[in-house]
């Protein structure tokens, strides 16, 4: 019912007879009375038809929704069903490969592949030693596949039929699998049938060290009991189905029960089994009875709203200033200032309201700038003292990186006189090769560090692109997460660029990483290509403007990650600029790939949609055919050299690798002296080969000296740090190469 306003006319007192000249107001204050009650009758009667409407479509929007809510809810369930499946599985598999590891590192285990230990099988492969490490048996096995020692329970033996040797006959193919990485394990399907799970780990010395001893193997039959198991843990009712065997399509829903499928696959990831999971569907009948009550309850809500409307309509005014009431003291109490007062409406109240919501906004605008002002100071605080780690770590960095070097030189030096030496045998050139490859490794980092130190300029040689990214690539594919799937494409013929290969190296990581860390915890791919370009190119405006017109090659790394939002694109390369949480990044690694395209003469650019970014990176094609790398030396052999070394290690090692060469060799070991035997045996030398950094006279200086005395004459400069040479010194040097350390005789 409308409330309607008292007049003078409805309220006129009967005192006057009817035949009065006032009876026609009184007989109109009566028809005025009997409006408002049929006004108010067809009021009551539309919201009560328009209440029922209502009921009607909620009652089937409930329906409806239900319905679909219990069908989420029952996948929901089946998810975790499968999940918990899947934790189980990997727990069971995760703890005997843990178990095999133990095993495989244990002292006595060590010592019986390598023939010192007799009796330990009947001491260790008991059946209740087997028994308490809940596996079937357990086998060793030589590294050439030949069997040391094995036992099989009985049980495992009358549950799979399989005696010690034919069981090692089926084994011996997927050891070359099972060992990989360190030892692995898996389910494998035996010929004659039976499921084994099956964990392998190398038989290594207990602190690690040394080549393995052979492999330790642990074997499990899947069968009745480990499905038994498996559905106690799941409480939920499974069942093992060969492959090939006819199964209900996953997810199918019957009357009573829903059919799940998981697949087990073997070591060489192939699907060999079938674990059924069969769900009852209790959550939809339990819906149906659900859904009852929510239609007795919506009509029980119907009525009660009927009932309430008048008093609803009434109270409508008060409501409204209460709530407002409650929102302002809200804001006073929670110190939220953003939020708002309702202020619909459009009258008195609603403009009060806007009023209030002005002031607040007024207030929130103000307190933004000052916790803007706060937070900017702040992370000017933080980045002054991450730039004065950096320069100090730096600094100790490029200190290192000297000494470092001269050890490496003498490693890799002395490996490639072994290697050539007569009488190795094919084992020691593989140790030798190994420790050729370790030390290289080991000089790679140096001159990271001593990059990262200002100690050295970075050395640009001509390299194919694409060779380095692929080595880039496969030393961080390891340490990539396991949802991240990493792809590399080379689409050229020639990609030869004049690059620093550390440098590339940095800028390959940089944007992997960034990928990566793009996708984060979701299934993704990151796609990394190498393709011949011509700038311009309408695909890459930017690059084309910024670059001159000619042949490039084309650096792509492609994620499959939400995209970049277009406001964010423009500040992506700015240093310290990042949207990670706090301590995840330092917002440096965009803004050295930038820096570092652009030290090559490059340019780097981004293309960014919902579900794909991609970043490309333009380097120009070196013209002509590839030069010699930098520091490669004439083989003939006879000449007189001498050598200018401070460091009596690397000084004999270069002595003998010239020598072994066929060369005359003189040595001194500083500058200065070298400069004296040099103007004592000017006519008897062929060539220097000096030093860099060296106590009394730097190897530049003494370089400079000998052009003095006889000018043209042949100088190789050896030194991690090179590159801190002008092109002046070079020239006045009269240096023809410069030959970076760590070297070797090649």
């Amino acid at each position: 019912m409308f409330w309607l306003p008292k007049t003078p006319n409805t309220v006129m007192k009967r005192t006057t007879p009817m035949s009065s000249p006032s009876a026609p107001l009184v007989a109109a204050s009566a028809s005025h009375r009997g409006s408002r009650g049929r006004l108010s009758l067809k009021v009551s009667l539309a919201v009560a038809g328009c209440l029922l409407v209502l009921a009607a479509a909620l009652m089937v929007l409930t329906g409806v929704f239900s319905a679909r809510g219990y069908r989420q809810l029952e996948e929901r369930e089946s998810v975790e069903v499968l999940e918990r499946l899947n934790a189980a599985l990997e727990r069971q598999r995760t703890g005997q490969l843990k178990s095999t590891r133990d095993y495989a590192t244990w002292t006595d285990t060590y010592l019986h592949m390598t023939g010192e230990l007799d009796g330990y099988a009947a001491d260790n492969l008991s059946d209740e030693a087997l028994q308490n490490l809940r596996v079937g048996g357990a086998l060793l096995f030589h590294n050439n596949g030949e069997l040391r020692t094995g036992r099989l329970t009985d049980v495992f033996v009358g549950n799979t039929g399989y005696e010690l040797g034919d069981l090692t006959v089926e084994l011996r193919p997927a050891l070359p699998r099972l060992r990989a990485d360190g030892g692995r394990s898996g389910f494998l399907r035996l010929s004659r049938g039976p499921l084994l799970l099956v964990s392998a780990a190398p038989v290594l010395h207990n602190d690690g060290s040394g080549p393995p001893a052979g492999l330790m193997v642990h074997v499990t039959p899947v069968g009745d009991a480990y499905v038994r198991e498996l559905s106690e843990v799941l409480h939920n009712r499974l069942s093992l189905m060969p492959v090939g065997a006819e199964l209900p399509s996953d997810g199918t829903r019957l009357r009573d029960e829903r059919v799940l499928h998981h697949a087990l696959v073997d070591v060489h990831d192939v699907p060999v089994a079938w674990l059924v999971v069969r769900l009852p569907r209790e959550i939809v009948a339990l819906g149906r009875g659900l859904l009852h009550l929510q239609w007795l309850g919506l009509g029980l809500m119907v009525l009660a709203a009927g009932v309430f409307i008048a008093a609803t309509l009434r109270a409508v005014l008060l409501r409204r200033l209460e709530v407002m009431s409650r929102e302002v003291r809200a804001v006073a109490t929670e110190h939220d200032l953003a939020r708002r007062v309702s202020s619909s409406g459009g009258d008195e109240i609603a403009a009060v309201a806007d009023g209030i919501n002005e002031m607040l906004a007024e207030l929130q605008e103000a307190d933004r700038r000052r916790r803007e002002a706060l937070a900017n100071e702040a992370a000017l605080t933080t980045r002054l003292l991450q730039a004065q780690k950096t320069e100090a770590l730096g600094t100790m960095a490029g200190g290192m990186a000297h000494d470092f070097n001269n050890m490496l030189s003498v490693i890799l030096s002395t490996a490639s006189l072994m290697r050539a030496g007569q009488n190795v045998d094919p084992a020691q050139a593989a140790h030798l090769e190994r420790i050729e490859k370790a030390a290289t490794h080991g000089a790679d980092i140096v001159r990271r560090l001593a990059t990262f130190g200002r100690a050295e300029q970075p050395v640009r040689t001509a390299r194919r692109l694409s060779r380095v990214v692929a080595d880039a690539l496969e030393l961080m594919r390891p340490g990539l997460p396991a949802n991240v799937r990493l792809g590399f494409e080379n689409r050229c013929l020639e990609d030869e660029v004049l690059l620093e290969v550390t440098q590339i190296n940095q800028l390959v990581v940089n944007l992997v990483a960034n990928a990566a860390q793009a996708i984060g915890g979701r299934e993704g791919l990151i796609n990394v290509i190498v393709e011949p370009a011509r700038l311009p190119d309408p695909a890459w405006p930017d690059s084309g403007s910024a670059l001159p017109s000619g042949a490039y090659a084309r650096l792509l790394v492609i994620d499959t990650g939400p995209g970049i939002a277009p406001e964010l694109r423009p500040r992506i390369f700015d240093p310290f600029f990042t949207t990670k949480d706090v301590g995840v990044g330092t917002g440096l690694g965009l803004a050295m790939v930038k820096s570092i395209a652009t030290s090559h003469e490059g340019a780097v650019e981004v293309n960014s949609r919902p579900g794909e970014t991609i970043f490309a990176v333009h380097f120009p094609l070196r013209p002509g055919r590839a030069a010699q790398p930098v520091g490669a030396a004439s083989s003939s052999a006879g000449r007189r050299i001498l050598v200018v070394e401070d460091d009596p290690p690397v000084r004999e090692c270069l002595q003998l690798m010239l020598t072994a060469m066929g060369h005359e060799v003189r040595v001194a070991e500083d500058g200065r002296k070298g400069l004296a035997v040099f103007e004592e045996h000017r006519q008897a030398l062929d060539l220097v080969i000096s030093d860099q950094r060296m106590p009394n006279l730097l190897g530049s200086q003494m370089a400079r000296a000998i052009q003095d005395l006889s000018a043209g004459f042949p100088v190789i400069l050896v030194s991690a740090f090179a590159g801190n040479l002008s092109d002046e010194d070079i020239r006045a040097g009269g240096i023809r190469h410069l030959l970076p350390k760590p070297f070797t005789k090649e």
